[in-house]
C-alpha cells in the first residue's frame, strides 16, 4: 500500500555539522515493535497474517476463498493461515522476518501491507511461531523465536515438494494468557464481517452474524452502508475496519457531524486514500486524510 505522507520543506543550509537519528537494535525496541505496538494483540495477529495471505493471492490472481484459516479450538489450540501464493525463498523469508520496516508492498496499492511490521505480529501473543514456505520445489520450515528478547529465525526442516506446491503457512500457539477460544472467534468475527469474500475456516465464524442482514441495512450504495445496529461508524480500507472519530476530523461541517452522530455508517475507501497508524488499528488524522474524509463524508 502506498503510504500517504504530509511533508514539510526544511531549509538546512547554513547549519553546523550534525548527526542523523538512528534506531538501536535492542530487546526493548523489538518488544515495542512486536508486542507493545498493538492494543488488541489477538485481533492484530488475525488481521496481519490473513491480510498478508490476501496479498499473496493477489499476486497470483487466486481467490481469497482458497486461503485456509485455522482458528484455535479446545482440541487444537493454535492459529494458522495457509495461503497458496508464490511462496518465498529461504533468503526472502530470512530477510523479511529479521528486518522490521522492510516491505515489498509500500509502493503498490493492490497490496494491503506496507509497513513491514505485520509479519512479526505473532510475537505479540507468543515467544515463538513457525513459518513454512513452499517454493521452487522445496518445502522449508522455519522457527521464529525470541532469545534474550531478541528475535531470531532458523531453518528446522527442508524437504522436496511438487512444482505446483507453492505458498506460505504461519502457525502460532494460542496461549490461554492471551485469550480463550471464544475471544479468538469473536475477534475473527469482528474482522471478517467486512470481507466481501471469506477464506476457508476450520470452524463456523459468521453463521450467526446479522450485520449485513437486510433487516439491519437501512440504506446503501456501492461504497457506503448505513446500519441499524452498529455501535460506531467505520472506514473500511483493504478489508480492514477503522473506527471513525468524528471529533478528530477538522473541517467536517457541523450539519454532517450532527447527522453522522445519529446514524452508523461503514464507508469503503480505495487503498492508500487515508493514512493509518503503524499498528493498523486506527486512522491517522493528518491533513491529507482529514481533507479526504471531509469530502467523502
Amino acid at each position: 500500500m502506498l503510504m500517504t505522507q504530509d511533508r514539510e520543506q526544511v531549509v538546512s543550509s547554513g547549519l553546523s555539522e550534525g548527526n542523523a537519528f538512528t534506531i538501536a537494535a535492542s530487546a526493548k525496541a523489538f518488544e515495542v515493535l512486536s508486542s507493545n505496538l498493538y492494543q488488541n494483540k489477538i485481533l492484530a495477529v488475525i488481521r496481519e497474517i490473513t491480510c498478508n495471505a490476501v496479498d499473496a493471492h493477489t499476486v497470483v490472481d487466486r481467490p481469497i476463498s482458497d486461503i485456509q484459516v485455522h482458528l484455535p479450538t479446545y482440541a487444537e489450540p493454535y492459529f494458522s493461515v495457509r495461503d497458496f501464493g508464490p511462496g518465498m525463498s529461504t533468503e526472502e523469508v530470512r530477510n523479511l522476518y529479521t528486518t522490521y520496516f522492510r516491505s515489498t508492498k509500500d509502493q503498490d496499492n493492490t497490496q494491503i501491507g506496507g509497513f513491514g511490521l505485520g509479519s512479526k505480529a505473532p510475537f505479540a501473543v507468543a515467544d515463538q511461531f513457525t513459518v513454512t514456505s513452499w517454493h521452487a520445489r522445496k518445502k522449508v520450515t522455519f522457527i521464529c523465536f525470541k532469545a534474550n528478547g531478541l528475535p531470531q529465525i532458523h531453518v528446522v526442516g527442508i524437504e522436496p515438494c511438487g512444482s505446483d506446491d507453492t505458498g506460505l503457512e504461519v502457525k502460532v500457539a494460542a496461549k490461554s494468557a492471551f485469550g480463550s477460544v471464544s475471544v479468538w472467534l469473536n475477534e475473527a468475527k469482528y474482522l471478517f464481517r467486512w470481507w466481501p469474500e471469506l477464506p476457508t475456516f476450520n470452524t463456523p465464524v459468521l453463521d450467526d452474524d446479522s450485520t449485513h442482514h437486510p433487516d439491519n441495512v437501512l440504506m446503501e450504495s456501492p461504497t457506503w452502508t448505513i446500519y441499524q445496529s452498529l455501535f460506531r461508524s467505520y472506514v473500511i480500507m483493504g478489508n480492514v475496519p477503522y473506527s471513525l472519530d468524528l471529533e478528530a476530523i477538522p473541517g467536517l461541517p457541523e450539519p454532517v457531524k450532527q447527522v453522522l452522530a445519529r446514524i452508523f455508517v461503514a464507508v469503503r475507501v480505495p487503498m492508500g486514500s487515508v493514512s493509518i497508524s503503524p499498528s493498523r488499528e486506527t486512522l491517522s488524522y493528518d491533513a491529507t486524510t482529514s481533507q479526504y474524509l471531509v469530502q467523502v463524508l
